[in-house]
């Protein structure tokens, strides 16, 4: 159908087999609707090879009507393109839009975090999921070269924060003033800035001295 106004009084038209008078067949033909959105009544005959289908008066020819509707698709093409967490593309004159979990780009859905390595915990937390052994809150020797534990350190005696970093004014307790190779004043001390220092065996002299001054006063009343 061209126009609303199309006032042709025939149409092309194609059948299975030849019919006989009276009997029953079938039979195709098409129609284009109009650009314009809108309902279009049309009323023709069908017409094969010069011999009319419907030749009678008007009112028994063949009535159609069209509706002709807006494009689903609007400026949507035929290729994925990316619509905030979803993509979206025209397909067979429908809109076809498909949810990306893991966001969009470049028409393309991206891929969600994964678990290569089957410990757990997938790439966003794991900083080697191509090792098992390695994940937040794995066993981390020290100074084996590895961060097991993924908390961006692998030194021996450092104290780290929440977010895994060395807190102001703590000493590694590796190396000294006087001689960096030293691993340290004495094993099992953490020195803080400003001179301070905790032992496992400092402290025993002083109590020693403490309690033979406490008998002597015991003694003396």
């Amino acid at each position: 159908i061209a126009a609303s106004d199309w006032v042709s009084e025939r149409r092309a038209a194609t059948v299975d087999a030849v019919t006989a008078p009276g009997e029953v067949g079938r039979f195709s033909f098409s129609v284009r609707a109009p650009d314009a959105t809108g309902d279009y009544s049309q009323f023709f005959n069908l017409v094969q090879e010069g011999v009319s289908w419907f030749s009678s008066p008007p009112d028994d020819q063949l009535q159609i009507r069209v509706t002709s509707v807006a494009n689903e698709c609007g400026s949507v093409g035929a290729a994925w393109e990316c619509d905030g967490d979803s993509r979206r593309r025209c397909s067979g004159g429908s809109l076809e839009i498909e949810m990306c979990s893991a966001g969009c780009a470049a028409g393309v859905c991206s891929d969600g975090p994964v678990d290569a390595d089957g410990d757990g915990h997938n790439t966003s937390v794991d900083c080697d999921d191509s090792d098992p052994d390695v994940y937040p809150g794995a066993p981390d020797p020290c100074e084996d070269g590895v961060d097991a534990n993924c908390d961006g350190n692998d030194m021996c005696g450092v104290v780290t924060g929440p977010d895994g970093s060395v807190p102001t004014g703590v000493d590694a307790g590796v190396g000294s003033a006087d001689d960096p190779s030293d691993p340290g004043a004495d094993p099992g001390t953490m020195t803080i800035a400003g001179g301070c220092a905790a032992g496992g065996t400092s402290g025993a002299p002083l109590a020693s001295l403490l309690l033979l001054g406490l008998l002597a006063i015991r003694r003396r009343r």
